[in-house]
């Protein structure tokens, strides 16, 4: 009778989960697909922003754009996802940089970096300085990537070589491989040479808010970099908090979407690189919304939305993990050296404490400078809740029904990349997905157009550390009826 009583309970197991199976794979089969923004949706930027738009489009009359609208948004979506490469590439000079795993040479930071460019006047001269800090490191770079030994953030180094058609494991590939990462260092040091100048440039400006809006596109010029951190998270719990003590937040804030959820390559900031490659976005949004009681967690769902097929895949793969019941650990390295806020240091200290437990955060090397450590076991049914989907924001949005639009939208360090035109096809393709009342949160000024049902509704202003510039602006919009 127990041996039939088993038989049966095995029977029940294996249904349960062919069920949940099959529940899965329509689920998957509703999931729904990427439109393309229509052209009567991104007439108006086309209207007000007519000296910004592309030649291409400026050259036709009414008739022949809208005939040529879906044939543009095509190829300038290539355009945009193309920039990737070019992202791929900062993030190996960031690696080269400022990881520590590789090498036993002092450890960099951005700080650093700025720290030497701005002590000369004389741009050859602030080069040579850091060729002489980033010689020995360039060496023991080129052996990490020549034999990656498992290191997730090498064996994509050495794709990315490969590709390129340096042969590591030959004397004269390697060579190759060393002049091609110092073209690109080359050009990201002049690029931050420029930027820099740009930003002090509209800090002398009497416009209001002239330093922000250019910061707030930055990066219109650059590749499209994954890497992320930890500190922006920071500035949107705080600004949820001030829209629940100006009585601004939705009443239901159950689907969430996140923007560009990106992975912790290397911060080039902290500089810390010596654990495996992580996502950090989803689960905080995750963790502030439980933590200040803004959400069911019985109903939360969070969609991310990135063009980047390492992000979607790590991602992607988070969920096949927590199907299995396994957790996903985050670890949260903060530098010592630096003069952290009390805000920011509670936060970080209390991280992840309602998605999951304390961890033993793995040991950093001792190039990695003073640090301190913390390491967050996120249990398996909040990884669960996230969903990937590839789309490009900027040219691209999901036909939802009323009751699946977005009560909330996070988008940190993501328009930085992109015009005031392009935000503003961003701005109408995130309103199309949101409810009436909905929130989007931003630290990067997009472009309000007449008729644009995303308005302004105030802002909250960050400072991590006592650093000048370590500091952040998260700006409110409200989705209107």
């Amino acid at each position: 009778m127990e041996h039939s009583s088993g038989n049966r309970l095995r029977a029940l197991s294996c249904w349960l989960a062919a069920a949940a199976c099959c529940a899965h794979i329509a689920a998957q089969s509703r999931r729904p697909q990427a439109a393309f923004i229509p052209f009567e949706d991104a007439r108006p930027a086309l209207q007000h922003l007519a000296n910004l738009i592309p030649d291409e489009l400026r050259r036709k009359d009414a008739t022949a754009l809208s005939a040529f609208w879906p044939e543009w948004t095509r190829q300038a979506d290539a355009r945009i996802r193309a920039r990737l490469a070019q992202g791929d590439e900062d993030s190996l000079v960031n690696l080269l940089l400022f990881g520590t795993s590789f090498t036993t040479q002092p450890r960099l930071t951005a700080r650093q970096i700025e720290t030497i460019i701005g002590s000369s006047a004389d741009s050859a001269v602030a080069g040579s300085r850091l060729d002489a800090v980033t010689e020995a490191r360039l060496d023991d770079f080129i052996r990490a990537a020549a034999q990656p030994n498992g290191r997730e953030r090498f064996l994509f180094a050495r794709s990315a070589l490969v590709a390129r058609g340096f042969p590591l494991e030959t004397v004269e590939g390697q060579r190759q491989a060393r002049a091609y990462l110092l073209r690109a260092l080359a050009r990201v040091l002049k690029e931050v040479d420029t930027l820099h100048g740009l930003i002090a440039d509209a800090e002398r400006s009497e416009t209001p808010g002239a330093a922000f809006a250019t910061r707030s596109g930055l990066y219109r010029a650059r590749g499209l970099a994954s890497d992320t951190s930890l500190a922006p998270n920071f500035a949107i719990e705080e600004a949820l908090k001030s829209l629940r003590a100006a009585g601004r937040l939705p009443v239901s804030m159950h689907r969430v979407a996140v923007v560009g959820a990106g992975l912790d390559f290397v911060d080039k900031q902290e500089g810390y690189e010596f654990y495996p490659l992580q996502t950090l976005q989803p689960f905080a949004v995750i963790d502030s919304l439980l933590r200040l009681r803004l959400a069911d967690r019985s109903r939360l769902r969070l969609t991310t939305f990135d063009v980047s097929p390492r992000v979607n895949a790590h991602l992607r793969e988070i969920g096949a993990r927590s199907a299995k019941g396994q957790p996903y650990v985050l670890q949260l390295p903060l530098d010592a050296s630096e003069v952290w806020r009390a805000p920011f240091v509670a936060y970080w200290s209390g991280f992840g404490d309602t998605i999951g437990r304390p961890e033993k955060p793995l040991a950093a090397p001792a190039t990695a400078g003073a640090v301190k450590l913390r390491a967050v076991r996120v249990r398996p049914e909040f990884a669960a809740t996230i969903e990937p989907l590839d789309l490009n924001v900027v040219l691209q949005r999901l036909e939802l029904a009323q009751d699946e639009k977005f009560d909330l939208v996070i988008a940190t360090n993501v328009f930085v990349y992109y015009n005031e035109f392009e935000r503003a096809l961003a701005m109408a393709n995130l309103q199309s997905m949101m409810r009436p009342g909905g929130l989007l949160l931003s630290n990067n000024a997009l472009v309000e157009l007449p008729g644009s049902r995303l308005r302004f509704i105030g802002e909250t202003s960050v400072a991590y550390s006592e650093r000048k510039d370590n500091r952040d602006t998260i700006v409110w919009y409200e989705c209107s009826d």
